[in-house]
């Protein structure tokens, strides 16, 4: 399962490098960007994340538990621009965005396996997942602010990732 969300991070931080539109400004292609990724409307992006959980976690194809939890995740989140500060061909945009804390959700499902396991229970990859899809489906939403940095490639903005951008969209273990 750690495989699956490691992988998760990995593939966004693939698809922020691929995203760029012409003639929009960074503004616009950060709302782009959280406007496909929360309807689920970015068929490469999906395609994309699933093909490579199925080769990080050496399976055929994700369970349905899988792909429902990616939903509901990205489901939540929203994204407002908040400053947008252009530079010649490098850009950043502050946001604020609203989604599941993931980071939380992970540490107290990964808590909760801890303690099964010392009352002799274990828990299976399948019982983490149905975990983690029941608490993100019943999570209370947080807001985090943070910056995106973007750059012009071919007269297109980009999205740089780093490990601020994937802690504001996955949250932190507070």
């Amino acid at each position: 399962m750690i495989k699956k969300i490691k992988l998760v991070c990995m593939a966004l931080c693939t698809i922020f490098i691929l995203t760029g539109c012409a003639s929009q400004s960074p503004s616009d292609v950060v709302n782009q960007y959280f406007k496909e990724i929360k309807e689920g409307t970015n068929a490469d992006v999906s395609k994309y994340l699933m093909e490579s959980i199925e080769e990080q976690t050496n399976t055929v194809e994700n369970t349905e538990e899988d792909n429902e939890l990616i939903d509901v995740v990205f489901s939540k989140l929203d994204a407002k621009v908040l400053n947008e500060n252009v530079d010649g061909d490098t850009a950043t945009v502050e946001v604020e965005l609203t989604g599941v804390n993931f980071g939380n959700i992970m540490l107290e499902v990964i808590q909760e396996s801890i303690g099964n396991m010392f009352s002799g229970t274990e828990s299976t990859e399948e019982d983490m997942t149905n975990l983690m899809l029941d608490k993100a489906k019943n999570s209370e939403l947080q807001t985090r602010t943070g910056k995106i940095n973007l750059s012009k490639v071919d007269k297109k903005w980009q999205i740089e990732t780093d490990e601020d951008v994937m802690t504001l969209m996955l949250g932190t273990v507070e």
